[in-house]
Parts: C-alpha cells; sequence; structure tokens
C-alpha cells in the first residue's frame, strides 16, 4: 500500500529525482539498509542515475540541484537530528519540503513532527548517546509521530501525550502518513 501511494503521489516516476538520506555511513554494516532502499525505489522505476545518496557521517554534503523526493531513513532519532544541525541542513530540508515530497521512516518520520523525544520511549526506543537537549523536530507536520506503534507502548504514549501537551500519531509497522 506504501508503494501505490508513494507512486501514485509521485506521478511519473522514472524521471524523479531522489535525495536518500542516511546516518550510516559508506562500507558500514549499516550501509545494506541503505541499499535495501536503493532498491526499493529502483523496484518502482525510479533510475539509479536518479538517486543521489547523502550521509550525514560525512564532514560536508552536497545537494543535487534537483530534488523531487527526500527519503529519510531510519536509524538513531537524536543521531540523526545532531547531524543534520551540525550540517545546517534542517532549515534546507525545511525549505525543500514547501516544493518537494518528503518520505520519513521509522527516526526519519520522528524527525519530521514537532518533537523527537518520543523516540526515547517504547520498545523501539532510541538512545540519546549524542547528549541532545533540544528536541524540536523538523516541523514538517503539527504533531508527533510514533513509529512501530503496539499497544504495549500505549501507556508510556499517553503519558508522554499528557506531559508534552502535544497530538501523537501511532503508526504501526506497514502504517503511513500523508499529509
Amino acid at each position: 500500500k506504501i508503494k501505490e501511494k508513494f507512486v501514485k503521489t509521485l506521478k511519473e516516476v522514472k524521471d524523479k529525482n531522489v535525495i536518500l538520506i542516511t546516518i550510516a555511513k559508506k562500507n558500514s554494516k549499516e550501509w545494506k539498509h541503505v541499499k535495501y532502499h536503493v532498491n526499493e525505489l529502483r523496484k518502482i522505476g525510479i533510475k539509479k542515475e536518479n538517486i543521489k545518496i547523502i550521509s550525514l557521517k560525512e564532514r560536508k554534503v552536497k545537494w543535487p540541484k534537483k530534488i523531487d523526493v527526500v527519503y529519510v531513513c531510519g536509524g538513531n532519532t537524536f543521531h540523526y537530528m545532531k547531524e543534520l544541525r551540525r550540517l545546517k541542513l534542517t532549515r534546507k530540508i525545511k525549505e525543500l519540503n514547501k516544493k518537494v515530497i518528503y518520505f520519513g521512516i521509522s527516526a526519519g518520520s520522528i524527525i519530521a513532527g514537532r518533537r523527537i523525544d518520543i523516540a526515547k520511549i517504547g520498545k523501539c526506543k532510541d538512545v540519546n548517546d549524542v547528549k541532545i537537549r533540544n528536541y524540536s523536530g523538523l516541523k514538517l507536520v503539527n504533531f508527533v509521530i510514533f513509529p512501530h506503534y503496539t499497544k504495549e507502548d500505549e501507556k508510556e504514549i499517553r503519558k508522554f501525550k499528557k506531559e508534552k501537551k502535544c497530538k501523537v500519531i501511532r503508526l504501526r509497522d506497514g502504517d503511513f502518513v500523508i499529509v
């Protein structure tokens, strides 16, 4: 369903330019996930040469001139925000979001929301080992996103909602939100 909706939203897929953002380093064991996502994009018809991979672990990043989709992979939410801020890319993504499609997976969906500290709770919680104190997300949406939701997470989510006074969208694996 996600692939179908993504393709329908893009309309003409083959000529679309995708910037795939990851926190994995090239040639690391985590790079297999990047290869998986590239393969998924190719399966729906996006040309390999139209997929530009940006690792936030690089010292500098070079953005392609033409972008139709910002595709942010999963990983540790706090690492994403630390690196996006270090590279001064949060504003760039916010500006791009007005013109392109933002597609976030797991941590990539959490950072799109108002707050990222929801990543500290639940069975798939992330460790804030980079000591981020500013829990603001990119604020591409006016709610908080909780991916990998299960009923076991509900008590913690309700406590979070009450303490932070925010709306939380719960996504089970395979669910998606279109804004």
